[in-house]
This record gives structure tokens, sequence and C-alpha cells, in this order.
């Protein structure tokens, strides 16, 4: 799992065609390139003001179900069904509690509920991913990776998964 590599490492490297490179060799112009094509790095120290990355990391990252959408859109692994569990603690829930459980789905479905504030989107921009099999829960995708794109962070309004399934307040026309 590459991307928890890269999002807990407390200093992060690139090995590109010339050698290896440091976060800090993305300042000025690079800077906000690297951003927007290496959305990990949105989550380094870092100094908008003077378009610099820190080389040090002094704390893991903490992010929402909503920042973990766009770290893994277009990502792909040979243990799909251990998802859950590689991005649990970057969502501060016990990865303990997902590897104990025998199915993807059952994972998924408790990640889900451990979240608490998910994007009211979710059920939407998930519309091309493989859904869960689970009562209650077939608008939720089998895989982060699979959902379009992420929820408006600035929209007041949130979702929660319960035992019973998403709730949330949405317009329907």
């Amino acid at each position: 799992w590459t991307l928890q590599e890269g999002m807990l490492a407390r200093e992060l490297h690139f090995q590109v065609s010339d050698g290896i490179l440091d976060c800090t060799h993305f300042s000025g112009a690079p800077y906000v390139i690297a951003q927007e094509i290496v959305p990990l790095l949105q989550h380094r120290p870092r100094d908008d003001s003077a378009l610099e990355f820190r080389p040090v990391m002094p704390y893991p990252p903490r992010c929402t179900f909503n920042e973990i959408i766009p770290l893994l859109r277009h990502r792909t692994t040979s243990k799909a069904e251990d998802e859950t569990i590689a991005i649990a603690g970057l969502l501060g829930i016990d990865a303990s509690e997902l590897a104990a459980l025998p199915t993807a789905e059952g994972r998924m479905r408790t990640l889900l509920m451990r979240c608490g504030d998910l994007p009211r989107c979710i059920a939407v921009y998930g519309w091309d991913a493989r859904k869960l099999d689970v009562p209650g829960f077939t608008w939720a995708p089998l895989s982060v990776g699979g959902v379009f794109r992420s929820g408006d962070p600035l929209d007041p309004l949130w979702s929660i998964a319960t035992e019973e399934g998403l709730r949330g307040l949405y317009t329907v026309v």
C-alpha cells in the first residue's frame, strides 16, 4: 500500500529517471502543479505563501473520508479486500476491528459507520462503482477507489452511515 507509505512517511522521496527527489524540490511553480497531480502532497507540511513543502512531517496525517476519495482514485491493488484495513489508520479507525471481519463488504460497511460524517454525495458519485450487497447499504461502494469524486468540502450538509443505511438531507427533483 504505497499510499499509506507516502502519507505516513516522515520524509517523502520520489524516484524519477534522473535520481531521487524529496518533496522540497517541488517549490515555486512546480509546487502548484505537484499539489494537483500528487494528491497526497496536500496532506504534507507546507507553506502556501512561500510555495514550498517542508522536508519532514512532524506528525501523521488524519484524513476525513471525503479527503481519502481523491487519494484512492485511479489506484489499483492486487488485494482489494484489504483497502479498508490499509486506509483505516489514516481515518483514525481501529484497523484490527476491520481485519477481524471475514468479508470486504462487512469491512466497508463497518468503516463507513465508523467514519462519522460522510459527503452526502457518496451515494451519487459512486454511481459507477460496484456496490455492497448488504441491506441498507446498496448505495455504498465496495471500494473507495471506485468513487468518481469527493464532495464539496464547503457543503454544510453531511450524511452519516447508520445500521439502517445512509441518513442525510437530500433534494430530489
